[in-house]
């Protein structure tokens, strides 16, 4: 758990890490069988959003990736009935922060080529349902293994789709 703060540390960047113990809170309220991912991620970026107001910080960056933005679009659309995704730029609800994904249009992938490239150490999982149990045997607790799995699929069988991205789109007749 000490490599960003490690790799921070060694470039002079200030970090505070935030201490929050929100698997047991999530455990006890959503029943057994459940996705948890929805409410442990809304209480973790809840927590971001109160320390960033108590220290007048307007503007979070999030890490999420293309595969985690298509992943929720697919959880969303079949465990909740929404077509809905991850923007890559929004205002919170209170409007006091304005929240960016820099990384929204990179695959996951890449990212991992880069971090190899540059001799990055890992970082474990930070999810207490994924990590190492999840992961290994999905759960009916965590259900993005099972997204992440379908959509490697047509990557596998259809190269082409791996290279998708909103840039390739056509722009014009």
């Amino acid at each position: 758990m000490q490599v960003l703060p490690d790799y921070l540390r060694s470039r002079g960047v200030p970090f505070h890490v935030i201490e929050q113990d929100t698997y047991r809170v999530v455990k006890r309220l959503i029943p057994s069988g459940r996705t948890m991912c929805s409410l442990c991620s809304r209480m973790r970026r809840g927590a971001l959003y109160r320390y960033a107001a108590e220290h007048g910080i307007s503007k979070i960056a999030l890490g999420h990736h293309r595969d985690d933005i298509v992943e929720t679009l697919f959880l969303n659309l079949f465990h909740g009935g929404r077509l809905k995704a991850m923007a890559p730029k929004f205002r919170s609800d209170d409007g006091r922060h304005v929240v960016i994904r820099p990384l929204a249009y990179i695959a996951e992938r890449d990212i991992a080529r880069y971090a190899r490239a540059r001799a990055f150490r890992s970082s474990p999982a930070s999810c207490a349902v994924r990590s190492p149990t999840c992961s290994a045997r999905p759960s009916s607790a965590c259900s993005r293994p099972g997204s992440a799995n379908s959509l490697a699929a047509p990557n596998r069988s259809s190269p082409r789709c791996a290279t998708w991205s909103p840039r390739s789109w056509p722009t014009g007749a």
